[in-house]
């Protein structure tokens, strides 16, 4: 009976776990919303003050631009065309990436504005730009919608504490420097790593059932009756 009452201790602890996982996580999302929106805004206030009065505020300027690298990473696909073609400059680029391009150029925008040609080229990269970050905006609201729908679920609950102890010895190696932030991703969401997740989960599932069906005792003779 004591084996029994500590497995559904470990059981109950599980669930506790995730449920803090998942709360961290909406936290995080909703800072990286906030993160995004904050940018968004200064981003736009940048454009409509060269449009107004064809000058750059430098303060905000300097501002986004230390901060391109990051909201670029964080635009993920978002920020990306895959197939990009300027007649302009001639050239034609994949994977191009939308706002570290674009925000440079903006200062040599000012100057072109009585080109029609040139006014229609930022017209169309700022309108680029602006989309970007309403769909990665829209991204972040579903994800936070999302997680909080299944937030005191406790299966989805222990499905992401085992999914946290799964991966925890690559998220070791991201700790001590030997993986990057990218390649940790890459791991955590890879199919292996899924089919995984899935099996371990299914069997506690399993194992779950019989021992309340079974009881510990009863459990342990069918495992000897197998093994």
């Amino acid at each position: 009976m004591g084996k029994i009452i500590s497995f559904f201790v470990a059981f109950v602890l599980l669930i506790l776990m995730g449920f803090i996982l998942k709360r961290q996580k909406i936290s995080k999302v909703v800072s990286r919303f906030k993160y995004t929106l904050d940018y968004y805004k200064n981003f736009v206030e940048l454009l409509n003050e060269v449009f107004q009065s064809k000058r750059i505020n430098q303060e905000k300027y300097i501002w986004l631009t230390e901060k391109v690298n990051a909201m670029q990473r964080e635009l993920g696909d978002s920020g990306i065309m895959h197939y990009y073609s300027d007649p302009l400059q001639g050239f034609t680029a994949k994977e191009y990436q939308l706002l570290i391009n674009f925000l440079p150029e903006i200062s040599s925008y000012i100057h072109e504005f009585d080109n029609s040609i040139m006014l229609e080229r930022f017209n169309s990269s700022a309108r680029w730009c602006t989309d970007m970050f309403i769909r990665h905006q829209g991204d972040l609201k579903e994800m936070i919608e999302n997680e909080n729908k299944i937030l005191y679920n406790p299966l989805s609950c222990f499905a992401e504490a085992i999914r946290c102890i799964v991966a925890l010895p690559f998220s070791i190696l991201y700790w001590l420097g030997i993986l990057s932030e990218g390649m940790l991703y890459r791991i955590k969401h890879s199919w292996f790593l899924k089919f995984v997740n899935a099996i371990v989960i299914l069997i506690g599932l399993i194992g779950s059932i019989i021992t309340i069906s079974l009881g510990w005792d009863g459990f342990q003779k069918l495992l000897n009756n197998y093994f």
